[in-house]
């Protein structure tokens, strides 16, 4: 049967078989009263009819390999019924019409055809699929199911030419505001380097110049909206901290700064999100405890991988972290921003695992290949997987989801340990 549909030769094949199991079985019939072996005539009977109870009824189209396997026993009951010496001696030879190909038939050719035909359209069939998964590649799958794509966050990453990279995000707002931003953003940059410019000539302490400096440089950059608006929540607290050894008027400089950023970020709708999913999150102190101390463990990897990742990813990271360093001081909004990133690091590195087992299009393999090839042959994959099933009970509570720590014991159970590579 030229068939390409194995669903629709199936079914058809079961119907054929079955016909001919009962045309066999009535001419065994026929032959029992006439036949000194009337005994092999009824283990042929016995054999066509197990046949037919077999293929009876309807087939379950999503069940192939299980008709597969039905059509095989069956097979093998008339290989059977071939070798039993009655078929041979009464019934082989018998003339039939074969309503299959509409003409007739010996019996005996009719059962060799039909066992021959099915056979080799299983073999062939089966012949033809890709390999079965290795249970690396199964995992990989499900890994895959489970890491969601990056989320809103003051970080994001990727992987360029084998190296993991900050994803900057440029600062976008709505059209109608877009002039007001641009006003405010050039004000805010120049009382910025006005007041860097003070402080370094006044001599104060070089962390507040830096901090100051800092702030002006993301301004310029017109980028990454969320992590200057979780920078100007902790360059708050540092104008706080040095209220006390600044004149008054450099004080009130600093502290009306400090406000100019809080009101430029709210101008943007990715921050106001940003913000309003912070404002849910529930966790405790212990709960920033085990993130910061997991975060600082991968970061420090991640320094340590310096062929693999741009040093910009640990430096960033570093700073979210430093900003939750102190668990009841932290404030929502820092949290939030530090799990949101580890969790966009994580997907990142996870997808990694999954590309490189399960393979991807010839096309789709330049830049990301070459980057996961190397992170699943190091420490780094292991330690974020380690990370992300440390943190899962923190960042559950912190983002509401539950993927990483499922997928991160998926990744450790199949993952070679690095000195083993």
């Amino acid at each position: 049967m030229a068939i390409n549909n194995p669903q629709t030769w199936s079914r058809i094949a079961r119907s054929n078989l079955r016909q001919l199991a009962n045309l066999v079985g009535n001419e065994a019939l026929k032959s029992m009263a006439r036949s000194p072996s009337a005994g092999e005539a009824r283990q042929v009977k016995a054999l066509t009819e197990a046949i037919a109870r077999r293929l009876d009824g309807p087939q379950f189209s999503s069940d192939l390999n299980a008709s597969f396997d039905e059509l095989l026993l069956s097979v093998d009951d008339f290989e059977s019924t071939l070798l039993n010496m009655h078929f041979q001696s009464s019934l082989q030879s018998a003339v039939i019409k074969d309503g299959t190909v509409k003409k007739s038939r010996r019996l005996g050719d009719m059962v060799f055809s039909a066992n021959n035909d099915t056979r080799k359209y299983i073999i062939d069939y089966l012949d033809s699929l890709p390999p079965s998964l290795t249970p690396v590649e199964m995992a990989a799958n499900e890994v895959a199911e489970l890491v969601p794509d990056q989320k809103t966050g003051p970080l994001r990453f990727k992987l360029t030419a084998g190296i993991v990279q900050v994803e900057h995000q440029a600062a976008v707002t709505r059209k109608q505001d877009q002039q007001n931003v641009d006003a405010a953003r050039g004000e805010l940059v120049a009382a910025g380097r006005v007041a860097e410019q003070y402080l370094s000539s006044a001599n104060f302490d070089i962390r507040l110049v830096e901090e100051v400096r800092s702030m002006v440089k993301r301004l310029e950059s017109d980028q990454d909206i969320i992590a200057l608006g979780v920078s100007a929540i902790s360059f708050q607290q540092i104008v706080e901290a040095f209220a006390n050894e600044l004149p008054d008027f450099w004080s009130a400089k600093l502290q009306g700064f400090s406000l100019g950023l809080s009101m430029y970020v709210a101008q943007f709708p990715d921050w106001m999100r940003f913000a309003e999913n912070a404002a849910d999150a529930e966790f405790s102190p212990d709960d920033i405890k085990s993130l910061y101390i997991a975060g600082c463990k991968l970061t420090e990897e991640l320094r340590k991988q310096d062929k693999l990742v741009d040093p910009e990813v640990p430096r960033s990271l570093a700073f979210l972290l430093e900003s939750i360093n102190q668990p009841r001081r932290a404030a929502k909004r820092t949290v939030y921003a530090a799990v949101r990133s580890i969790e966009n690091l994580v997907s990142v590195l996870f997808k990694g695992f999954g590309t490189i087992v399960s393979g991807i299009p010839e096309g789709g393999k330049k830049g990301v290949s070459s980057a996961t090839a190397v992170v699943v042959g190091t420490g780094l994959l292991f330690v974020a997987a380690t990370t992300a099933v440390y943190i899962d009970p923190a960042a559950g509570r912190v983002l509401r989801t539950s993927w990483m720590g499922k997928a991160g014991k998926l990744i450790l159970e199949h993952l070679p340990k690095p000195d083993a590579d």
